[in-house]
């Protein structure tokens, strides 16, 4: 809605703008240039950072697995979903960045950049296992 009504505030937002859904002529030609980059580092970000994307339900899989094993095993899964989180939050931290630049400050994107970053999301996401 805020990108809709060309306004912007100063947190940094959790979502992003649905631009796959809203018509060209709405949107700022950063978003417009990039579209579909910018559609597949918000599916990335969507299924690193979302409770019910592909890291919440593998990590929550791996969870139970430690839930139910011996002391050890837990605390080896604690520290595994630990660092996996630690990754997740400074790649989901870099999305979230390209993406409101691209949406409230009209910030072009690296395209080089954000195909490195749904590369890292895409290699976070194989390695949880």
């Amino acid at each position: 809605m805020l990108a809709l009504a060309g306004l912007r505030d100063d947190y940094q937002h959790d979502g992003r703008v649905l631009i796959e859904v809203l018509h060209d002529e709405a949107l700022p030609d950063s978003l417009n240039d990039h579209e579909g980059t910018l559609t597949r580092l918000a599916e990335a970000y969507k299924q690193i950072n979302a409770p019910k994307g592909e890291f919440g339900r593998k990590t929550l899989d791996l969870s139970t697995i430690g839930v139910s094993g011996a002391d050890a095993t837990h605390s080896m899964v604690d520290m595994r979903i630990n660092d996996l989180t630690n990754r997740r939050n400074a790649i989901a931290e870099e999305m979230i960045e390209m993406l409101e630049g691209a949406a409230f400050r009209n910030q072009a994107i690296d395209e080089d950049e954000a195909e490195r970053l749904i590369d890292r999301a895409n290699d976070l996401l194989s390695s949880v296992h």
